[in-house]
């Protein structure tokens, strides 16, 4: 690896950020990398393994259409990571090499990313819409006091990590689950080193 790296490409995948060769320019992409895979791994099991709820009325026919959105939320959440992989697991190999990343590849990376967003958000209010009709029935997650200012869920007492979103579609994670922790952490760990980086 030459003393001087590449630290970062401009849109057109040209190079336009160097620094001289250290461990943090060298391995942040792969600290990036490692913590999106945990953190997609995590938001997909923890979906499609959280409590869903469907309409007792047609039972089969909602339980075999809930498995079909289930399957496509956790294949969504596969494919959403290989994409970002395409880049992250590249990138190091660009950075040797001294050489422009391939305009294609920045492109799929940047835009893929959105349909497949899109799929997630059309299986969430899919399986969302197999919910009973009446409004009567008990869930924990629907419990006030276990949600903090009425988007943070934490309720020690629950052991799914996902629960549904009280408002739109999706999942929130339970922030009092062990992993919820976790990913709560690294996520915050992302975000003071990225800032903190800005100004090395």
């Amino acid at each position: 690896m030459p003393e001087t790296i590449i630290t970062h490409w401009g849109s057109g995948g040209r190079p336009d950020g160097f620094a001289k060769k250290n461990i943090i320019d060298v391995f942040f992409t792969n600290f990036i990398d490692i913590c999106m895979v945990i953190l997609l791994a995590v938001m997909g099991i923890g979906s499609i393994s959280s409590n869903t709820y469907i309409d007792n009325e047609n039972l089969e026919r909602n339980r075999k259409k809930a498995l079909k959105y289930l399957n496509g939320i956790g294949y969504s959440f596969f494919i959403m990571t290989l994409t970002i992989q395409s880049i992250t697991t590249t990138i190091p190999i660009f950075m040797v090499q001294q050489k422009n990343i391939p305009l294609q590849l920045t492109l799929f990376v940047c835009v893929a990313p959105i349909f497949i967003s899109v799929a997630l958000i059309y299986f969430y209010i899919m399986l969302g819409s197999l919910k009973p009709k009446d409004k009567s029935y008990y869930a924990v997650e629907n419990d006030d006091e276990k949600w903090i200012y009425g988007f943070i869920y934490y309720n020690e007492e629950d052991p799914c990590l996902m629960v549904e979103k009280r408002l739109g579609a999706g999942w929130s994670m339970n922030m009092a689950h062990p992993l919820g922790k976790l990913m709560t952490f690294i996520l915050f760990l992302i975000l003071v080193v990225t800032m903190i980086i800005c100004f090395i």
